[in-house]
């Protein structure tokens, strides 16, 4: 269990990240191996986890504009997890371009070595020899090439590389870069890993899918404030059922 609480009156005037949502915002347990935040597009669920994770330490990479320490206003209680990772498919975008960068110029020292004509041919083995541990690690540390498959498939096969057990993961609407199929894929290994290996998952989600994990815990963000609900009780949910029921209406 986390429990995440605003320990200070937020100062009238005060920026992002404290938006009515969060000035609002007193607390949170998080009893159960999986939550979910839902709500409307700019209701606040992408920056709550973002406090969470910049309170976590657990950046993804340098270049997630993540926020500046929130000590001051916000107290997180917490295990120590094995490993943690902010997550969101415009980090997996940064990361293929940093990944395709650093595969480029790795493959571009390995030519100009090759080419080198002052260097015998032990001395080029022995200045290739690093650059072919990282082209072999980054070959081998997914199923393909990340940039050569399609978007849900390198995000899912991103992302479930680096589930392990004992972690904590905080996830920004996947749906963003998966089919359905995907998404349930990946809902699936979510719940198998919160069973199985001990780990805990707060998610960002507009998905139906992903909002219908098993037991996990709800939370929906309207009117500036947070409250526990059910799948059947989301209002995302509730619209859908209507839109599937009257699809042709719908339009007219």
């Amino acid at each position: 269990m986390i429990y995440l609480k605003n320990i200070t009156k937020i100062k009238e005037g005060e920026g992002y990240p404290f938006t009515p949502f969060i000035k609002n915002f007193k607390g949170l347990s998080f009893t159960k191996p999986i939550s979910i935040f839902a709500g409307e597009n700019g209701s606040g669920k992408s920056t709550l986890l973002k406090i969470i994770a910049t309170q976590m330490n657990c950046v993804f990479n340098d270049s997630d504009n993540m926020l500046a320490p929130l000590d001051e206003y916000f107290r997180l209680s917490k295990l120590k997890p094995s490993t943690s990772l902010h997550f969101s498919a415009e980090s997996f975008i940064r990361y293929i371009n940093k990944f395709d960068r650093i595969m480029d110029e790795t493959l571009k020292e390995i030519e100009e070595i090759k080419a080198d004509p002052t260097l015998s041919d032990e001395a080029k083995g022995f200045a290739l020899m690093p650059y072919y541990r990282t082209l072999n690690e980054m070959q081998n540390q997914y199923k393909g090439v990340l940039s050569q498959q399609s978007h849900g498939e390198g995000f899912c096969d991103f992302f479930l590389s680096r589930l392990k057990a004992g972690g904590f993961y905080l996830i920004d609407e996947p749906e963003a870069a998966l089919s359905y199929y995907n998404q349930y894929v990946l809902a699936y290994r979510i719940a198998l890993f919160a069973k199985e290996h001990n780990c805990q998952f707060i998610i960002c989600t507009h998905s139906p899918v992903m909002c219908a994990i098993p037991d996990a815990e709800i939370f929906e963000i309207k009117d500036n404030a947070i409250s526990s609900t059910s799948f059947n009780e989301l209002e995302n949910i509730r619209f859908l059922e209507r839109f599937l029921k009257n699809k042709e209406n719908m339009f007219k």
